[in-house]
C-alpha cells in the first residue's frame, strides 16, 4: 500500500527538480567564498556578489572557482584591484557584469576577442588610478 505513495512522492520531487534551471541554483557558500550567492525568489536567477576584494589574486581565484557555476550576473563592489581579466567574459559567460564603488588601475587587461555573451557592463562610482609617468625636460 505504501509503495504507490512513495512512487508518487518521488515522481513529484523529480518533476519539481526538473523544472529548476541551472541559473537558479546557488552553489555551496564555501565554493564561491568570499563571494555570496543572492536570489530574490525561488525561481529567480542566482547572482554572485563579491565585496571587499583587495588583491588581483583573490579576484582571479574567485573567477576560477565560480567558472563551474552558470551565473549570468556578477556584481563586484567596494573593492580595489588592478583590472578585470578579459577571459572572465569568455570563460564565465556572464551576461550582466557590474562594478560598483571600486578602484582599479585599468578596466580590462586586454581587449575582449572572440564570442562573449556580455550584454551589459555597468560601471558605477568607479575610480581609475592609472600611473602617470612624467618626463623631465632639459632646458
Amino acid at each position: 500500500m505504501w509503495f504507490p505513495s512513495v512512487c508518487i512522492a518521488l515522481f513529484l520531487i523529480t518533476a519539481v527538480k526538473a523544472q529548476e534551471t541551472p541559473y537558479t541554483i546557488c552553489p555551496d557558500p564555501d565554493r564561491i567564498s568570499p563571494c555570496v550567492c543572492e536570489k530574490d525568489c525561488d525561481d529567480c536567477q542566482a547572482v554572485i556578489v563579491c565585496k571587499n576584494i583587495l588583491t588581483q589574486t583573490t579576484l582571479q581565484e574567485i573567477f576560477d572557482k565560480s567558472g563551474d557555476f552558470p551565473f549570468r550576473t556578477a556584481i563586484i563592489q567596494d573593492s580595489s584591484f588592478q583590472y578585470i581579466p578579459h577571459e572572465v567574459f569568455l570563460k564565465n559567460r556572464y551576461i550582466y557584469f557590474t562594478l560598483k564603488n571600486c578602484t582599479l588601475v585599468q578596466i580590462l587587461d586586454d581587449e575582449i576577442t572572440g564570442f562573449a555573451p556580455l550584454n551589459s557592463l555597468t560601471l558605477l562610482d568607479l575610480k581609475i588610478q592609472k600611473k602617470i609617468k612624467w618626463r623631465t625636460s632639459r632646458i
